[in-house]
């Protein structure tokens, strides 16, 4: 079965084999957070994994990554918590 998704600006196509099950995921429905800057500080303050205060030192050299354009990160707002 010919395919396609699409990726930024363009599509891309494909072959799926046909005995190949197959599905649609759509994302569950979420309310929007009642104070982003709340919980991106309470985020950045208690990150998954990792705490922040072990790992830099005030001399440590960091990157900040910021995505692109094909994903809905609300990047200013974070960077303004930052």
């Amino acid at each position: 079965m010919q395919t396609w998704v699409h990726y930024g600006c363009q599509t891309l196509s494909f072959e799926v084999p046909d005995r190949a099950e197959t599905c649609i995921l759509q994302p569950k429905p979420a309310a929007p957070a009642p104070d982003p800057d709340v919980l991106i500080a309470h985020a950045l303050s208690n990150p998954i994994g990792a705490d922040l205060h072990d790992l830099i030192t005030p001399y440590s050299d960091i990157c900040i990554l910021c995505d692109d354009i094909s994903r809905p990160t609300p990047v200013a707002r974070i960077l303004s918590v930052l």
